[in-house]
């Protein structure tokens, strides 16, 4: 939404503007909703990662029910899950 009123704020052509204005009364309407997921589909989220200088990568993943950190080594590019949790045991903890 923030990023909707800022293009809104920015735009110097009407038709933008309105084409937006439209795009955020469709978020509003959805606010509240939560999209319906199919878990039975593979499902992949990656938040973004953390690179090192020895080479080594570190991330965020949701998949297969859980989440997970986990880390790539340097060189080998061997994927390590340091951490996992149930996504469903998580929902519990909130």
């Amino acid at each position: 939404m923030d990023r909707l009123k800022k293009e809104i704020e920015e735009s110097d052509e009407e038709l933008e503007k309105e084409a937006l204005e439209a795009k955020m009364e469709e978020v509003r309407q959805l606010d509240g909703e939560s999209p319906e997921l199919d878990m039975d589909r593979p499902l992949y989220f990656n938040t973004g990662c953390c690179s090192f200088s020895d080479g080594d990568i570190t991330g965020i993943e949701l998949a297969e029910h859980e989440i997970r950190l986990i880390k790539w080594t340097g060189e080998s590019k061997i994927r390590m899950v340091l951490e996992s949790f149930s996504l469903e045991d998580l929902m519990k903890c909130l």
